[in-house]
This record gives structure tokens, sequence and C-alpha cells, in this order.
């Protein structure tokens, strides 16, 4: 699994293997700090909910 030659390469190119994405953490940070502005996952959830029943309910008049 793990190649001694790939770790040292890595480790002097300051690498590390299995480190997420900055992108990614700093993405997360954007949605969750969302969430708390909004009010916290119970008005997430029931904009979504109201979100998909708008959405269902346009499907089914089709």
């Amino acid at each position: 699994m793990l190649d001694i030659n790939e770790i040292i390469n890595n480790s002097l190119k300051h690498q590390t293997i299995n480190t997420p994405s900055i992108t990614t953490l700093f993405f997360l940070e954007c949605a969750l700090d969302e969430f708390i502005n909004k009010g916290g996952i119970d008005v997430i959830e029931k904009e979504s909910k109201e979100k998909s029943e708008i959405i269902y309910n346009f499907a089914k008049n089709i």
C-alpha cells in the first residue's frame, strides 16, 4: 500500500498522502457559515422541504 519512495518524494515537496484539499475545506466552511447565519439546520431543513414541495408539485402538473 505505502511506498516508502513515494512518501519520501512527497515529504520533500511538503506534501502528505490523504491530505484534504484546502479548497474543499474552504467551501465546507462557507457552507457551514451560511447554515449558521440562516438560523441553523432546522431552518435549512424547512427551506429544503418547501423547495422540494414546489418541485414535486410542478412535476405532478406537467
